[in-house]
């Protein structure tokens, strides 16, 4: 929630609208009107929001802050954190990390959306996290996969391997003796055995290395947490 949505006004709101809705909210807020323990830190936070917003360059500012940075809500509940090269400090309250329900829930208790806008939300954003869950545990089936498929043939080729040394000699000594022609002519077989076991022992390694990469940070986070951000802003009609 930034200031705007604090004074519950829009990003164009005028001076006088901003003016209304800060009298409005400090109503609501003021601890000598409301009990509530959090009304002192509120009413700070919205007087905060409009000395910011009624200062013309303070606004300007921060409005570049709110434009440049991916988003201020959407993006924090993932971890992931972008410094802002604001000169000015919005305050804690600001730089508050919040969850994507956390984020929801406000957005479906403003008053500023309509109601059909709020029910479709709710609706793809089950779907959208869903579909990341799904994909989650689909990722790391892979890599699970891929480590048990790599320790099955590891272990297999642990217990041929002394065939598969004499298989190697013997053809070495067939290449030896008889050559080229002679080897592809009477042991085309036995070749073809060994260049797949050795395939097979090779692939052992890039099975490793395929579930190593499926469970390590940079691409879990690419695969699930970016795509499960993008598909809530497109399901909150985040701009």
């Amino acid at each position: 929630m930034n200031y705007y949505d604090l004074l519950g006004i829009s990003n164009n709101a005028t001076k006088e609208e901003i003016k209304k809705a800060y009298k409005a909210q400090m109503k609501k807020w003021h601890p000598d009107i409301n009990k509530d323990k959090d009304a002192v830190s509120m009413s700070m936070k919205i007087n905060e929001a409009k000395d910011i917003l009624l200062d013309e360059i303070k606004r300007k500012e921060y409005d570049d802050f709110l434009k440049h940075k991916e988003t201020n809500t959407y993006e924090k509940y993932s971890g992931t954190r972008r410094e802002s090269k604001s000169p000015y400090n919005y305050s804690e309250y600001e730089n508050k990390t919040v969850t994507k329900w956390e984020y929801l829930r406000e957005y479906l208790n403003s008053k500023n959306i309509k109601t059909v806008k709020k029910i479709v939300s709710l609706i793809l954003v089950s779907i959208e996290s869903f579909f990341c869950f799904i994909l989650k545990w689909f990722i790391i089936g892979l890599a699970f996969i891929s480590f048990l498929l790599s320790d099955i043939i590891m272990i297999t080729f642990y217990y041929i391997y002394p065939i598969i040394v004499l298989l190697t000699f013997f053809l070495i000594y067939i290449l030896v003796s008889s050559g080229v022609n002679g080897l592809i002519n009477n042991h085309l077989v036995e070749l073809r055995g060994l260049i797949i076991v050795i395939i097979v022992y090779v692939s052992s390694f890039v099975l490793t290395l395929i579930g190593k990469k499926l469970i390590s940070q940079k691409v879990f986070n690419f695969l699930y947490n970016k795509l499960d951000i993008y598909l809530f802003k497109k399901a909150v009609f985040y701009r």
